[in-house]
């Protein structure tokens, strides 16, 4: 927002308006945008582009940028400076959008906005930026004769040779550098984003789903092989965050329509693309570190992991009804992994309440992506292959799938296997409780549109939630430990 220290009507001037685009009028890189579209919808050509020499950066943006200009309504704008901008415009001042984007791009943004007089742009020769860019402007409307809305070091030779300059989100230091000058008209500064912009765009909630890693030491009774069991659940938390940042760039376009993805770091703005391919590289070593110390066949589960969680993410999550069993097999892939880290042999019994229950949960996950989904009223597709009518068949096969994991469990009850475990495996009877009503309040607080989210996410905040896990925990210990009446 404006920090409120210009003069009243200091930007009054008949000088005329010339506007940046890239972090400026936009909270993001165009050409990061263009260069991320092209590499999800055409990989081999953007390698294409990539090997051939190019003549200089400009030539780069055009080949890069034609035919995949990002989409302007969802591109996430100064809202405070646009506002200013059509204050100014209404007051009859001439602006001209000054980029160094591609005049494809540029234009497609003008036209969008509907605030500018003229277009200045890169033409696939000539880099419009620095000093070209103020060389440019210098003979266009001569020197001093312009004024100059900017955001980067970048924009330094031509806050040299304007009129006056409007600083729009600078980096401190170069805050610091102009705000005394006589020259500055007014600062547009948001507040800067969240330092916990980091753990949003990892999804540190998320990592509650690779806990699952500990479940077979637990039902096992083997606390030895915790600490193995750990160094497979960090490799899965490096492995599932360097994912959801592939997804997030993959699906950055639909996420700026989602009501609530909408505000996740990269599609906001308050991550960029570089700041993105920084962490790719911490993510990956967290993830392959571990691998060292593991047995083999944990790294065989986890490069299988990685395969279908990359070939969902490229097309089978709009394949509907397979992409909630790819999910489910994802789950449960992490209890493969878990006996493959520890040594321990997994029970069928545990598959198979793993396959039903996360089959429920993965349903739950499309359910509310789909009743949270405007499009989804107008019975579009909703990026997910599911449309409004399939609500009722979501919520069955859904409902039916956790009632049929607690059928797992109360046959388990009964084999030799808990007898073996379990001092007292009667009390482990009185977990079908707290189990069954779990399933039936997540799924009632869900056709009630309650849950919107994640369920991991809804289950981290949902009290009631976190007080059924507690009595599960206390229950299972219950039984397993030494006691008489």
């Amino acid at each position: 927002m404006s920090d409120g220290t210009s003069e009243p009507g200091a930007t009054a001037t008949a000088l005329p308006l010339c506007v940046d685009l890239d972090g400026t009028l936009c909270r993001t890189d165009t050409l990061h945008e263009c260069l991320a579209a092209r590499a999800c919808g055409d990989p081999l050509g953007l390698l294409r582009e990539l090997a051939r020499p190019w003549k200089g950066r400009a030539d780069f943006k055009r080949r890069v940028c034609r035919g995949f200009v990002p989409d302007p309504a969802s591109l996430p704008w100064q809202r405070e400076f646009l506002r200013f901008l059509a204050e100014e415009k209404q007051r009859g001042r001439k602006i001209i959008l000054a980029t160094g984007a591609d005049r494809e791009v540029a234009e497609a943004m003008a036209k969008h906005l509907g605030l500018f007089d003229e277009i200045l742009a890169s033409d696939g020769e000539v880099n419009l930026t620095g000093r070209r860019k103020a060389e440019k402007l210098a003979q266009r409307f001569g020197e001093q004769g312009f004024d100059y809305a900017g955001n980067s070091r970048t924009d330094n030779p031509v806050f040299e040779r304007a009129g006056g300059i409007i600083l729009v989100n600078v980096p401190a230091g170069l805050e610091r550098a102009w705000r005394d000058s006589t020259k500055v008209r007014t600062v547009f500064q948001d507040q800067p984003p969240p330092s916990s912009w980091i753990p949003r765009q990892i999804r540190v909630h998320q990592w509650l789903k690779n806990a699952l890693l500990f479940i077979p030491s637990i039902t096992a009774h083997r606390p030895d092989t915790l600490p193995m069991a750990l160094l497979g659940f960090i490799s899965f938390c490096g492995l599932s965050s360097m994912l959801y940042l592939l997804n997030d760039m993959a699906d950055l376009r639909a996420d700026r329509r989602h009501p609530a993805k909408r505000l996740r770091p990269l599609a906001c703005g308050d991550a960029t693309f570089p700041k993105i391919l920084l962490l790719m590289p911490v993510l990956l070593i967290s993830a392959a570190l571990p691998l060292a110390f593991l047995p083999r066949a944990f790294g065989v589960i986890v490069a299988l992991h990685l395969m279908i969680a990359l070939a969902y993410s490229a097309g089978l999550k709009r394949v509907p009804m397979l992409d909630v069993v790819v999910l489910s097999a994802l789950y449960t892939l992490r209890i493969l992994a878990a006996g493959a880290a520890t040594g321990l042999e997994i029970s069928h019994w545990l598959l198979a309440f793993s396959t039903f229950f996360f089959l429920s949960l993965a349903f739950l996950k499309r359910y509310a992506e789909l009743l949270s989904n405007p499009e989804a009223v107008q019975e579009k597709a909703t990026g997910r292959g599911y449309i409004l009518s399939d609500l009722p068949m979501v919520t069955s096969l859904g409902a039916s799938s956790g009632y049929m994991s607690v059928l797992v469990f109360t046959l388990y009850l009964n084999s030799e296997t808990v007898k073996a475990l379990y001092r007292h495996p009667q009390v482990l009877w009185l977990a079908c409780i707290p189990l069954l009503y779990g399933i039936s309040r997540i799924w009632l607080l869900a056709r009630r549109g309650i849950i919107l989210e994640d369920p991991a996410a809804f289950v981290l905040r949902d009290s009631i939630s976190q007080v059924i896990v507690v009595i599960m925990g206390l229950l299972l210990a219950l039984a397993a430990l030494p006691w008489s009446i």
